[in-house]
């Protein structure tokens, strides 16, 4: 989560060791999110709820690319 405060932490600090690989920052979706930082109800609803942004790119796919029937 990008209101993590160890990841804060981790990134700000180059002696100390992070995960390294591919990383994929969720943002909070609510107060609760954001304070609660790690907690699987956190980073469960940061993935169901769909950020402003990708709403309109969900909109836009779905008046771009017309529907595949099978």
């Amino acid at each position: 989560m990008i209101s993590d405060p160890l990841n804060a932490y981790q990134t700000g600090q180059p002696l100390l060791n992070t995960a390294g690989g591919e990383k994929h920052y969720l943002q909070p979706r609510s107060i609760s999110g954001a304070v609660n930082g790690h907690s699987i109800n956190s980073v469960i609803e940061a993935l169901r709820t769909p950020t402003i942004g990708q709403q309109i790119l969900n909109k836009l796919k779905q008046v771009i690319i017309p529907p595949r029937f099978y």
